[in-house]
């Protein structure tokens, strides 16, 4: 099936090898960013949030449902996918920038009809960072790539899956 520009609209973030500027001629392709246009990548990021706030209003009488009011409405509105090719690229140069926006966007987005695909060319990505953690109660360290806790202590590692911290509070 072809899609038009009113039913999808297509922003491509390209900070691998470029590839995806073959796609900038595309009807549906708002734009393709690549990693060092600063000034781009800060106008995408706060025309999504814009976004998000004003489909916020118009879905609210849908329970914020993208899909319900695409379903009870003959109105078009565009579903938005935003590709970010490499994405370990993007937290190396902009993480104090756009995590946290990034983050709030791809776990909100989906039901204001926004979507992300996200290429990584490591396994240890992740979202998570110092002051979050998942749901074994640690996180990825970017840095070094590691996975450690903290729960209230240093940064440490859970071997054999035994806490150090937890053998010392039973000791006293």
């Amino acid at each position: 099936t072809t899609y038009t520009p009113s039913e999808v609209q297509m922003y491509l973030l390209d900070f691998g090898s470029e590839a995806l500027k073959i796609f900038k001629q595309s009807p549906s392709v708002g734009d393709v960013v690549f990693l060092n246009e600063t000034e781009k990548i800060n106008r995408l990021f706060e025309m999504l949030q814009k976004e998000i706030k004003e489909r916020t209003a118009i879905l609210s009488d849908y329970n914020g449902d993208y899909n319900l009011y695409m379903n009870s409405t003959d109105k078009k509105m565009p579903m938005i996918v935003v590709t970010i090719n490499n994405y370990e690229a993007l937290i190396a140069n902009y993480e104090t920038e756009y995590e946290d926006i990034l983050l709030n966007l791809t776990r909100e987005g989906i039901k204001y009809g926004i979507v992300f695909i996200i290429s990584a060319t490591s396994a240890t990505v992740t979202f998570a960072h110092s002051g979050r953690t998942d749901s074994k109660g640690g996180h990825y360290d970017r840095q070094s790539g590691g996975y450690h806790y903290h729960h209230g202590y240093p940064a440490h590692s859970h071997s054999d899956g035994e806490c150090p911290y937890e053998e010392e509070e039973d000791e006293d």
